[in-house]
Formats: structure tokens, C-alpha cells, sequence
């Protein structure tokens, strides 16, 4: 399961080099940001990244297809093309982002701009970019239906001569836009790396590529909280992901969301039995087993339905908390249900059956998935061990509907080590109960820097291995949740694109992503950036294991003690940032703008070094000496958006520090 990659053509008079685009704030380009001059000699164009080249056999989403030259025939040559950008007449949102992107950044590369047309202003003799359902993708007699393709899949196909690149039709799909971004990878080598980094080829001719491709990620739908990420749209499409939270449509409700349904400020005084063990000012929960309250509850929900229009997910969860209602009816069904986990998940089997046969009466064409945690009280599985090893569900009632999803949340998962570890043994068990029981299943995954922004974390022992664990196990949504009111040290941008592609991909190498990224995202800067890196792992690995240390999402276990952060160590690292710093320093003079984001992109990695230095080591410098750090880093933290220091830190945090 491989797309071909071309190696290495031999084009006559095809001017070609690889640019690296360094974006303003408004996402433009910098044309002189990197690269040599053009130049006026035949050259090879190397084809020589292809993100689909997998080396593991794929057990889950399809990855598979062909791309190949076709010799004497362009796109775009000498100034010009033939060829449109082709959208239906009632494209989707998605659709219309993908013709925008697809001009903008073949512009970019060709310096042509394809114009944009709706498919009645095509005549036969036109070639066509055909981008989501056309009349002219339909003659084509290809069928993209949602059920197989579902938010993320897409073909990239060519015929006549034409393009055609379509995910499902439904508004809530966003494979065309996807799909447009996999043709400029595999014509152009275009890959995005951050915000304001990303490449494409700079051509003067574009040849034409022979088609065939199929993508559908088995993770439908990915979420990141990373603050970037979530507050530039641009970036988040490029990196093919969903906004979970800021301006969200896709969820009519999310998160901790019983009592948003039934509010206890708004219920609660005249029905104080609708919520825990019926005692007055108790909030914490639901009471699931009242009929009265259910019968609100199913009401309040097809409200919040027809409120929003556009949500395909409905969380119908419990509160952030450990507490349940244990009243003599509730403790029944508990015992009834097997468990907490159980009791939850048959109220919400009730609730998604009534609901989804009034959404199939009145609103045949919504598709709505219901989903619950599997979080704190609820984390437990109702399965029975059978003699042979697998499981079976307590009783019909917790096995969850087609239209209901579990969100599992391991937030106490060490992710120092593998799922399969043996200090996640309990919860690697967990998943596989679940599983057993489920056919979809959402992950709610913690990583750095959920809780501190400048504790290093090694989650990239765990990360890869950990994605495609849950990959196979059916997950179809995921959501990584870190700081996400700030930015953070250690590698901040890496980790937003690690995640990013290994949810996408599950089967893609982690280390030559982390190659390919440094190479592209720090330049000349690239070997003393990663060495930080690999020092780090290999330190707090070593540490892991002679302290035999647990470390999950919220962990502290790293801070406040020099000797996780010892002088040599911190000496070895300021090291890399000043030849880092040096292997950059041409572009002050060659391209300032360049250099100012180069220079950002390895500060932030020297604040967290910066940071432990003012923490254990301000005795090694002369009050000026310690002033002029202090001062820089106050400085520099504002300049890079690191506006707390965790989750719970006032804006001035770094006070602290200040003799």
C-alpha cells in the first residue's frame, strides 16, 4: 500500500527549487525566504519524499495508490495553463477553502493563478482541477459516499487529462480540502510544518502526474489544543486538523456536558431529586435513574440540536468529577449495569435511541454521533473475561448503538512508555475491553505540555506506538489535550506536527518526521537543534528507568530538583544554542526576515534551559550577570507567546525568578 514516487526526472528547460516559505501574520509569503537563485540549466527535479512509503503493514484506514510522470505533457508551461480549478454550484465551505488554497499556493509556486469556475461555466474541450461532487466528477461515474469515506477520506484521480480530487459531499467533510493538499504534495513536495513554515516547490513549469489515489484515515476526525494551532484556521486546515473548542461547529455540545444540559441553577430548586442522591445543593451529578429528569433531558437535547445545525457530535457525559448518584435506584442499576461505567452507558443508550429516532423522523439527512466518557467513576468497562481470554458485554443494555461513541480519557496513562508497558498494563487493558464491546471509539489522550510548560516530557517514547495502538483499536476521533492558553518550550511546533501526522498516518516512521521537520523548520540550525533533543530523551529515558518513575499528564516528578537538570547537562545544551545561533547568523544580513523567525524558533527552545538556569543555578552569576538573564527572559517569553508557566499560573509567573 504505496503511492510511486518519481526519483529523480530530467526536464528541458524546467526551472525548479525547493522554497522555503516562511509566512507573515497573514499567512503570505516571503519569496526571498530561502533557497539560492534560479538557475538557467536543465536540472533535476528529486521526488524524493513520499509521506505514504510505509514500512508497516497498515491495519487500519487506507493508504494506497499511484503517481506518476507523464513525459511531454504540463499543467502549467511557458507562463500558461490550460487547465481550471472547477467547484459545484453549491459548494461547501470546504470546498470553496480548497479551490482558495489550491490557487493561492499554485500561484505561489508557478507564479500562475488557475481561475476558479462553478461546473455549469465548463465546456467539453476545458481541462479542469475538479474539486469536490462536479457534474464532471459524476460523469465520471466514480461514488465517494460519506459511510466509507467519512470526514477525512478522499480520492485524487486523473482522466482525459483532467484532475479529480473529492472527499464526501456532506458539509461536514473536509476530504476535498485534504485531497487538494495531497495533489500539491505529490506534484509540488508541499508539506506544512508550522505556522509560519512550510515548503513547496518554486517551478516555472509544472509536469503532469498520472493519478490514482486513495486516502481514508481511519481517525476521521483530529483535534490538537495547542494554542497556535487552534487560533489560526489557515494552519489548522494545512495541518488537516479540527478545531475542537474556539468557534466550533462540529459538536452541539462537548466536554463535562449533563449539567450544561440540565443546569442545576435552572432545575434544581424545584427538582432537587433530578440530580445526586436528591440532596439539596448537591450538583456534582446527574441522578440518570429519574424518569422526570430524562424526560427534560431528551427534550433539552433535540433543542440544543435544532440551536445548531451543523454539529454531527453530542457529548452526553458525566461532570469532571469521581462522584455518582448511589440512591436506591441508581445503586440497582448499577448492580444491573455491572458498574458505573455501565449505568452510564445504558442512560445514554436510552437517551441516543429516542433522540435518533426523532432526528431520522424530522431531520433524515443529520448525522449525529452521541458520545460519552469513559472518564474517572465511568472508566471501567461493563465486559466479563471469558475462559479464553476475550470479553462479552454484562448485559445487552451497555452495549453502546450505532449513533453512540465512548470517549475514553486515560489521564493517569504514564507516557513515558508505551500503552503495552507494564506500568500502563491496567490501562492498556481497559482499552482492550472497551473494544471489545465498541465500534466507536473516541481518545481523549493527554501529552506535554498538558500541565507544566517547561518540565520536559518524553512523550516521543510513547507517542507513535501509542496512536497506532488506538488507531487499531477503532478510535475514529481524536483530541490531545495540553496547555492550550499558551505557548511552551521543548519543542512546542514539533509536537503540534508529530501529532498532527501520526494521527493522520498512524504508520509513518517517527524518526524521519522528527528528520524532516528539523531540516525544513531550523535550516542550518538543524544538528544542534536536534542534538538538544536527543540529549534530553536520552537523559530522562535513563532517568525513568533508575528511578523507576511514573510519569503522566500532570506530573511533577522533574520539577524542583537540581538533579534532573545538572549543571553539565544545562552547559551541554547552552552549547547547541550557540552554534545554533551561529549557523543562522548569515541571514541577518541575506534575509532579516528569516533570521527573526529562526532566531524565535531556538529561543524558545534556550528559554527552557534559561529557565532551569534561573531555578537552580543564579549563584553562578554576578548580580549584573543574572539581571541581564532574568531581563531577557521576561523579555522573550512575552516575544514567544509563553504566557503562563502551567495551567494555573498568574501572567506574571516569572516574578519568581526576580532578585
Amino acid at each position: 500500500m504505496k503511492i510511486k514516487n518519481i526519483i529523480s526526472v530530467i526536464l528541458t528547460g524546467i526551472m525548479a527549487l525547493s522554497f522555503v516559505g516562511c509566512v507573515n501574520e497573514n499567512n503570505t509569503a516571503n519569496q526571498n525566504s530561502g533557497g539560492a537563485s534560479i538557475p538557467d540549466v536543465e536540472i533535476n527535479i528529486p521526488k524524493e519524499k513520499n509521506i505514504y512509503n510505509l514500512k508497516q503493514e497498515v491495519k487500519s484506514g487506507v493508504y494506497e495508490g499511484t503517481c506518476e510522470l507523464v513525459k511531454n505533457k504540463y499543467f502549467i508551461a511557458q507562463n500558461k495553463t490550460a487547465y481550471k480549478i472547477v467547484i459545484p454550484t453549491n459548494a461547501t465551505s470546504n470546498e470553496n477553502l480548497a479551490a482558495n488554497e489550491l490557487q493561492a499556493l499554485l500561484r505561489e509556486s508557478t507564479g500562475i493563478t488557475l481561475s476558479i469556475v462553478g461546473e455549469d461555466d465548463v465546456s467539453s474541450s476545458d481541462k479542469i482541477i475538479s474539486l469536490g461532487q462536479t457534474k464532471q466528477f459524476l460523469a465520471t461515474k466514480e461514488s465517494i459516499a460519506y459511510d466509507e469515506y467519512r470526514r477525512s477520506g478522499y480520492r485524487v484521480f486523473t482522466k482525459n487529462d483532467n484532475v479529480f480530487i473529492s472527499g464526501a459531499k456532506e458539509s461536514q467533510a473536509y476530504g476535498t480540502l485534504y485531497g487538494a493538499y495531497e495533489f500539491l504534495s505529490q506534484t509540488l513536495n508541499y508539506e506544512c510544518y508550522s505556522q509560519y513554515c512550510y515548503v513547496i516547490d518554486k517551478v516555472t513549469a509544472l509536469p503532469f502526474y498520472e493519478m490514482n489515489i486513495t486516502i481514508i484515515p481511519q481517525m476521521e476526525s483530529r483535534a490538537l489544543s495547542y494554542m497556535w494551532v487552534n487560533k489560526d484556521p489557515v494552519y489548522q486546515n494545512r495541518m488537516m486538523l479540527v478545531n475542537r473548542y474556539e468557534n466550533q461547529t462540529d459538536w452541539v455540545l462537548d466536554g463535562h456536558s449533563n449539567l450544561k444540559i440540565l443546569p442545576y441553577e435552572t432545575y434544581g430548586a424545584e427538582h432537587p431529586d433530578w440530580y445526586m442522591n436528591a440532596q439539596a445543593g448537591n450538583k456534582n451529578q446527574l441522578c440518570l435513574t429519574n424518569q422526570e429528569m430524562y424526560v427534560e433531558y431528551v427534550k433539552r437535547v433535540k433543542e440544543l440540536i435544532e440551536d445548531n445545525p451543523k454539529g454531527v457530535y453530542f457529548m452526553l457525559a458525566n461532570m469532571d468529577n469521581s462522584d455518582y448518584c448511589t440512591c436506591s435506584d441508581c445503586f440497582a442499576e448499577i448492580e444491573r449495569c455491572m458498574n458505573v461505567g455501565g449505568y452510564n452507558m445504558a442512560f445514554v443508550n436510552k437517551v441516543a435511541d429516542e433522540v435518533g429516532a426523532w432526528l431520522k423522523e424530522n431531520y433524515p439527512d443529520r448525522i449525529i454521533t452521541f458520545v460519552t466518557y469513559a472518564y474517572l467513576a465511568t472508566y471501567a468497562a461493563p465486559v466479563v473475561e471469558n475462559e479464553d481470554g476475550t470479553y462479552s458485554a454484562y448485559c445487552e443494555d451497555v452495549i453502546p448503538r450505532d449513533n453512540v461513541a465512548v470517549m475514553i480519557a486515560p489521564i493517569h496513562l504514564d507516557y513515558a512508555a508505551p500503552i503495552t508497558a507494564d506500568s500502563n498494563l491496567v490501562y492498556w487493558k481497559d482499552f482492550e475491553k472497551w473494544s471489545s464491546i465498541i465500534d466507536k471509539m473516541f481518545l481523549y489522550d493527554y501529552g506535554y505540555p498538558y500541565w507544566d510548560g517547561f518540565t520536559f516530557m518524553n512523550d516521543f517514547a510513547s507517542m507513535a506506538e501509542n496512536i497506532r495502538y488506538f488507531a487499531e483499536k477503532g478510535c475514529i476521533f481524536y483530541y490531545n489535550n495540553t496547555l492550550s492558553s499558551t505557548a511552551s518550550t521543548w519543542y512546542y511546533d514539533l509536537r503540534t506536527y508529530l501529532r498532527a501526522k501520526l494521527t493522520f498516518c498512524p504508520y509513518l516512521d517517527l524518526e524521519e518526521l522528527i528528520d524532516d521537520f528539523f531540516e525544513n523548520y531550523f535550516l542550518e540550525a538543524n544538528e544542534p537543534m536536534r542534538e538538544i533533543l536527543e540529549e534530553l530523551r536520552t537523559w530522562f529515558t535513563y532517568l525513568r528507568e533508575e528511578e523507576r518513575a511514573y510519569v503522566n499528564c500532570s506530573s511533577t516528578y522533574w520539577k524542583g530538583n537540581s538533579k534532573y537538570w545538572p549543571r553539565a547537562l544545562q552547559a551541554s545544551l547552552y552549547d547547541c544554542i550557540d552554534r545554533a545561533y551561529a549557523a543562522v547568523e548569515k541571514y541577518k544580513t541575506e534575509d532579516k526576515a528569516l533570521y527573526d523567525y529562526l532566531y524565535k524558533r531556538i529561543r524558545i527552545i534556550e528559554l527552557g534551559i534559561d529557565y532551569h538556569e534561573m531555578e537552580f543555578y543564579s549563584a553562578y552569576y554576578s548580580d549584573e550577570g543574572y539581571d541581564k538573564l532574568y531581563n531577557a527572559f521576561v523579555e522573550d517569553v512575552a516575544l514567544c507567546q509563553i504566557l503562563k508557566e502551567n495551567e494555573n499560573a498568574q501572567s506574571t509567573w516569572y516574578l519568581k525568578f526576580k532578585k
